[in-house]
């Protein structure tokens, strides 16, 4: 029983390094900013974490769209942000290269 709740203790602890980037369309710097990188839980979803990326790309987006919306892609597939970041994980990237990477748009 007790290996059972260390099993347990690992699935619910479980987290998905992801790399967010942002879309090259929405630079407006001269240079491409760095990507930024975050250890997410399996069991959370993308929008409780977007402040953090906003946050991180905000200085490279143009005034305009500081406060607009913003959304996820994955190898040019839109991600459905009611999802669990690790169903996500298991739908699109369970067979690439991680950190898995996102482009902000």
């Amino acid at each position: 029983m007790a290996d059972d709740r260390e099993v347990l203790r690992e699935i619910w602890d479980g987290r998905v390094p992801v790399c967010f980037q942002l879309a090259e369309q929405e630079v407006n710097t001269i240079q491409q900013p760095d990507p930024f990188y975050l250890m997410v839980p399996r069991f959370s979803y993308f929008p409780l974490i977007t402040d953090k990326v906003r946050k991180h790309f905000v200085r490279h987006v143009h005034a305009d769209h500081q406060e607009g919306e913003m959304w996820l892609e994955y190898n040019g597939q839109s991600l459905k942000w009611h999802y669990p970041i690790g169903v996500l994980f298991d739908l699109y990237a369970y067979d690439s290269l991680l950190p898995d990477r996102k482009s902000v748009v």
